[in-house]
């Protein structure tokens, strides 16, 4: 961890927990189903449609697997029999990915076939490097008969690159995101702009091949360099999907859904809120910063 990482550490681990509850609220959607679902609709009703992902802890026994299942099959329930664009976000180590593979495949399939019904996309999140292989492998599995289900990938992987080929020959939609579980020289570049102009070769690709993307990003150079592409390209803007975390940027995907692009808003919820807090917050200097911003007397 930076010097920096250390030092928000220490404050973080020094604040009350009502502090980190008050301070992460703009960027949750509660902790209940109920509670994500009236976040949803709001976005609804300012044209930008939601993904919802339940916050937890990685699985480390079967009955902690069972109880995110039964969090996120509890979402495609409340999405069944509304008008609502919503996507489920999906992270593997929730299901059991750690400790048992065909576990987290199992589950998968269980919440693809019920978002299915209700309508819905899967999106599988990517996480640490080290489980990159199995993530795509449950991806492809699952696709094999539920084309609801997604991929996601991360800008900073040196593995990115060959990944995304294999992901657009087979026609797999994909949220791109720069990454952030700060994996370290050996899997991983550095330098902000290398990861930045990685991430713009990643997204030419999809545009190129006509595979939908998510352009999974706050960062307002990648944003106008994305529109530069999709113009030079051609492509209209259902080509493409810009994604941005609840509470953060507010004013730019604002502005693109006032120029007519489509932005869709992740919103993240659930019983373990406080713990999941705590930990991104840690991980994301800039998440910080943004609730640093937003805790300021006006």
């Amino acid at each position: 961890m930076s010097a920096t990482g250390r030092a928000i550490s220490g404050v973080l681990d020094l604040l009350p927990a009502s502090v980190i509850r008050r301070a992460a609220r703009r960027y949750l959607g509660g902790a209940t189903v109920s509670e994500a679902m009236d976040v949803a609709r709001s976005l609804a009703a300012e044209g930008m449609p939601a993904t919802l992902a339940v916050v937890g802890e990685a699985a480390q026994t079967p009955d902690y697997a069972d109880r995110h299942l039964r969090e996120l099959l509890a979402v495609t329930d409340a999405v069944a029999g509304t008008d609502l664009d919503v996507r489920l976000g999906v992270k593997l180590t929730g299901l059991g990915l750690v400790f048992d593979p065909h576990l987290a495949r199992t589950h998968v399939l269980s919440i693809a076939e019920a978002a299915a019904a209700a309508g819905c996309v899967v999106e599988i999140d990517m996480e640490q490097a080290r489980y990159v292989d199995g993530t795509l492998a449950i991806v492809r599995a699952a696709r094999r008969t539920m084309s609801n289900v997604e991929a996601v990938v991360q800008a900073e992987l040196y593995r990115t690159a060959a990944d995304v080929r294999a992901l657009v020959a087979d026609h797999i939609p994909t949220r791109v995101v720069k990454g952030a579980y700060k994996e370290g020289r050996t899997h991983a570049y550095g330098r902000p702009e290398v990861i930045r102009d990685n991430y713009l070769d990643v997204v030419r690709q999809y545009l190129k091949a006509g595979v939908h993307v998510g352009v999974a990003t706050h960062d307002e150079y990648l944003v106008f360099h994305v529109l530069r592409l999709a113009d030079e390209l051609g492509v209209s803007p259902d080509a493409y999907e810009f994604q941005m975390l609840k509470g953060i940027e507010e004013q730019l995907r604002a502005a693109l859904v006032r120029s007519g692009h489509p932005v869709r808003v992740t919103v993240n919820f659930g019983t373990d809120a406080h713990k999941w807090s705590l930990r991104r917050l840690k991980e994301n200097p800039e998440l910080v910063r943004h609730m640093l911003t937003s805790m300021r007397p006006s």
